[in-house]
């Protein structure tokens, strides 16, 4: 009995470690085999992503007197990424565009014109927000009153080539104050808080949606050395990679050509291994191989790698 039981946990072991390799080893979702390409040619693989003004702004107005730059925000947000080239679309592009077509306007409910900006502007992304709400209430307290402020967005972010939206999101930020009131009866807070508050939240409402687009980017790079199960690879800290992150080792063998134009269209492909980072520098970034493949036991120089989101 104790003979059976031991071949049964053994089976279900095989069993989930198979499952957990065909999960591991499997590409992002939006992953294209243009990548193999650029990296063979040296060109830059990060995308560019165009950031709209976001509409709604007269929620805030309404409040406060408040400058908040949501679209600056976010662009500071993104550049912290180093994964994207970055292009804040002015109004006059828009205002441009919309004058040369009677059917379009810049709404909510039309992507088919933000498309049309994002063409026009040759981005690959286009990020597209709305201001929901924004409010500031009072609560009195023993020997303080406190202010709460609160700001809701909604975030877009649209894939031009596909035409799909990738990522909808909506954001709150929050900022509470306590009021103090001095011996006198004088507050002790002046007028321009209440703006300083406003733009606060909606700083706070931007950095929890800049993290979800920046997760929609393909981080890709390629071998340089590899050592046993010490692999480098040329992308680094400059490049957006962390020390949290995995990579997929990809080799790339024959190209797969388009019979008509003999435009390299994909390639057939292995999986070989994951990476797990060590260490991250500038340009470069220090790896050990955390699995292999059935059919590899080797990295090589040059194999592409790309980020794979971890596992929850």
């Amino acid at each position: 009995m104790k003979f059976l039981k031991a071949v049964f946990l053994v089976f279900l072991f095989l069993c989930y470690s198979v499952i957990v390799s065909a999960q591991n080893f499997t590409l992002p979702k939006d992953w294209d085999d243009a990548y193999i390409t650029m990296i063979k040619k040296g060109q830059p693989v990060k995308k560019k992503i165009g950031i709209l003004d976001f509409r709604g702004m007269e929620k805030i107005l309404s409040n406060a007197k408040a400058e908040v730059k949501f679209s600056e925000y976010l662009e500071a947000e993104l550049k912290n990424t180093n994964r994207f080239d970055i292009e804040i679309i002015d109004s006059a592009m828009v205002k441009k565009i919309e004058s040369e077509s009677d059917k379009f306007k810049l709404t909510d409910a039309n992507d088919d014109f933000t498309i049309k900006i994002g063409e026009a502007a040759g981005v690959n992304y286009l990020v597209v927000g709305v201001v929901n709400s924004a409010s500031h209430t009072y609560t009195k307290k023993f020997a303080y009153d406190v202010i709460t402020v609160k700001v809701g967005i909604t975030v877009k972010l649209i894939d031009i080539n596909s035409k799909k939206v990738i990522l909808s999101k909506s954001s709150d930020g929050t900022v509470q104050q306590k009021i103090i009131s001095a011996s006198s009866g004088t507050t002790v807070r002046s007028p321009g808080d209440l703006n300083n508050d406003y733009v606060e939240a909606s700083k706070q409402a931007i950095s929890s949606v800049s993290g979800l687009i920046a997760q929609n980017y393909v981080l890709v790079g390629s071998v340089v050395s590899s050592k046993e199960n010490d692999v480098i690879i040329n992308i680094g800290s400059s490049d957006g990679v962390t020390a949290n992150m995995k990579f997929l080792v990809i080799k790339p063998k024959i190209p797969i050509l388009n019979p008509s134009t003999q435009e390299v269209i994909g390639y057939e492909k292995n999986f070989t291994a994951l990476l797990k980072v060590k260490s991250v520098e500038s340009k470069l970034t220090k790896c050990k191989v955390s699995d292999y493949s059935d059919n590899y036991k080797k990295v090589d120089a040059d194999d592409i790698v790309v980020m794979i989101k971890e596992e929850n």
